[in-house]
């Protein structure tokens, strides 16, 4: 993995199904690292899917607008700092609210996050990082 990249799972709890997605840290550094520090434990949320994206609520911290966004592309990975949602984008729209792109997922990825149903329990975890988040609080 490229330094500054953090890889992150998401799975469906009690499944073996899982989709892939990159954090970059050259995109919004200090909203990966506050994200990075909370997957310092698997968390666990509930999944909310509507209008081409999937969204997964769980807080940050104090996290503020970083180059938000309010186009967004399919595979995009945004943080809604407003209302403390990761939001995987599987389809180009424009958004009435500007969000803090934080990666992308993967093609093979797309199916696993089209899948998705709303209500379900999904975990999420960091794989791997190269990213101290020390070096950042």
């Amino acid at each position: 993995m490229a330094p500054n990249r953090v890889l992150v799972e998401f799975s469906i709890v009690g499944q073996d199904e899982y989709g892939r997605g990159i954090l970059d840290r050259n995109i919004a550094s200090r909203t990966i690292a506050l994200i990075n520090y909370q997957l310092r434990d698997a968390i666990q949320t509930r999944i909310v899917v509507r209008d081409g994206e999937v969204s997964f609520p769980f807080k940050i911290g104090r996290a503020g607008p970083e180059n938000a966004k309010k186009y967004v592309k399919k595979g995009d990975i945004g943080y809604w700092t407003q209302s403390n949602v990761l939001i995987i984008y599987l389809v180009d729209k424009e958004i009435a609210y500007p969000v803090n792109i934080v990666g992308h997922i993967q093609q093979e990825d797309f199916k696993f996050f089209k899948s998705l149903r709303i209500g379900r329990s999904i975990k999420i975890e960091k794989v791997q990082s190269a990213i101290d988040e020390e070096d950042y609080f």
